[in-house]
């Protein structure tokens, strides 16, 4: 069964140049859920830009050396920015490992592993060999009138002992709260269309060997090796779609105040 071959399909038009999402009927923009989701606090990225500008100039700043202005001038910035190339360099990770994903899913033989995802694609093959009876669908795309927004769902898959779930790839140094509500959009989505999953699972796909993360308890960054972590979202869906209704309404507000990026 291929749920994209029987689903009602939403009523929304997406212009993948752009990015963006529009009900066919009313014209209405939506945000996409990623957006929406994006609003929710993340502080911990203060702490770990920070980090970065920090681990910079740790690296390159040359005790030894005399600095002109100029020379200053230019190392400061390198750091300052810093987190930008990191970013970039996640994202790239992330299109590199989501386009295996996706081609793998739709059943394409003998593809290559991504340069620079081996280990994490190697982790996965072995956790879906134990863990997946059937693929039904990937990179789907979702929408809600209800919640009036749209995205794309990585995956919908039936597990071995017959639970479906929809699951989201992702190749964040952390499983974030904020997966919880995308997930629980993705959920009503499927539901609107006319399908409803058991449960919903966040996988995890690690860069490297070792992780360097925020440990919130402490307080402190603290190293460990980095593995393929796979979650079920143990939420309750309908509070986690409150929140989702909540950070829609604070878009709008902004959106209506030009506190948003234009389109």
């Amino acid at each position: 069964m291929k749920l994209d071959t029987i689903l009602k399909k939403p009523n929304i038009i997406y212009n993948e140049l752009e990015h963006s999402y529009q009900d066919k009927d009313s014209g209405i923009f939506y945000p996409s859920c990623t957006q929406v989701t994006g609003l929710f606090p993340k502080p911990y990225l203060i702490k770990w830009s920070t980090k970065q500008n920090y681990l910079y100039m740790k690296e390159n700043w040359d005790v030894n050396q005399q600095y002109t202005e100029y020379g200053k001038e230019q190392l400061l910035k390198k750091a300052r920015f810093r987190y930008q190339e990191k970013s970039k360099e996640s994202t790239d990770f992330g299109k590199l490992v989501h386009g295996w994903l996706e081609n793998h899913i739709k059943g394409h033989p003998d593809l290559p592993l991504p340069k620079g995802g081996e280990r994490a694609i190697t982790l996965f093959l072995d956790w879906e060999e134990k863990n997946i009876e059937e693929w039904l669908a990937t990179e789907m795309m979702v929408g809600s009138s209800e919640y009036r927004s749209a995205g794309t769902l990585d995956a919908v898959a039936v597990l071995k002992g017959g639970i479906t779930s929809l699951i989201d790839h992702k190749t964040s140094n952390e499983i974030s709260p904020e997966y919880n509500i995308q997930t629980a959009f993705y959920w009503a989505g499927l539901k609107e269309m006319g399908f409803s999953t058991d449960s919903r699972t966040i996988i995890r796909y690690p860069k490297g060997l070792i992780r360097n993360f925020y440990d919130k308890s402490t307080g402190r960054y603290k190293e460990e090796e980095d593995v393929l972590e796979v979650k079920t979202v143990m939420s309750d869906v309908m509070d986690d779609l409150r929140v989702f209704k909540n950070l829609r309404e604070e878009w709008d507000w902004l959106d209506a105040n030009g506190m948003l990026e234009k389109r």
